[in-house]
C-alpha cells in the first residue's frame, strides 16, 4: 500500500525533515548575510510531498515517477529534477533494503532549494560502507554526496538539500 498525499509546509507536522528543512533554512540565511543569493522575485510558497509505503523493491519505481511529477509541477529545472529523482531513487532503495517498517519520502521544493528525506521505523543510525572494485552495489550514498550540496543520516533517515537557479528569472551568484 501506498498513501500519497500533499505534506504539510514546515512547522507542521513532518517531524522527521526538520533537519533537511532546517540545513536548507540554515544555508538560505548564510547565503543572504554573504551576499550569495541575490534574488530578482520574491519568495515563494514552498511545494511539498510525501509518500508512506511498505518497504518492497516493486515499489521504487512508482515512488521515482511520483518524485519527478512533484518536482515537475514545483516548477524545478529539468536538470535538478532528473538529479533529484536519482537520489530519491537511491535513498528510497536503501531505505527498503536496511530499513524497518515503512518508508516515508518527504520533498520540499521552495525558491531555489530541494529538500528530501527518507525515513523508515529504525533506530539506528545508517553507515555507510565503501564499495569494493567488483561489487555490484553499495554506491549510492557516495552519489548523494557527489550531487547534492548538503546531506546526513541519523537514526532511521536520510536527508539531503540540492539548490538550483530559479526559473523565474531569480538569479543564484557566487
Amino acid at each position: 500500500m501506498t498513501r500519497l498525499q500533499e505534506a504539510p509546509p514546515p512547522g507542521g507536522d513532518m517531524d522527521s525533515s526538520k533537519a533537511a528543512t532546517r540545513a536548507a533554512t540554515v544555508a538560505s540565511a548564510q547565503d543572504e548575510r554573504q551576499g550569495v543569493n541575490a534574488r530578482s522575485a520574491p519568495p515563494t510558497m514552498p511545494h511539498t510531498f510525501q509518500a508512506t509505503f511498505l518497504p518492497a523493491p516493486e515499489r521504487v519505481s512508482g515512488i521515482r515517477r511520483s518524485a519527478a511529477a512533484f518536482l515537475r509541477t514545483s516548477g524545478v529545472p529539468d536538470q535538478t529534477a532528473d538529479d533529484v529523482v536519482l537520489l530519491v531513487s537511491e535513498l528510497v532503495t536503501n531505505a527498503v533494503n536496511h530499513g524497518r517498517g515503512e518508508v516515508t519520502l518527504r520533498a520540499l521544493a521552495a525558491n531555489d532549494r530541494v529538500a528530501v528525506t527518507v525515513s523508515t521505523e529504525s533506530k539506528e543510525r545508517a553507515v555507510v560502507r565503501e564499495a569494493g572494485l567488483d561489487d555490484e552495489s553499495g554506491r549510492g550514498m557516495f552519489l548523494v554526496g557527489a550531487l547534492a550540496d548538503t546531506w546526513g543520516i541519523t537514526a532511521g533517515m536520510t536527508w539531503c538539500v540540492l539548490r538550483y537557479e530559479p526559473r523565474d528569472g531569480g538569479s543564484v551568484t557566487a
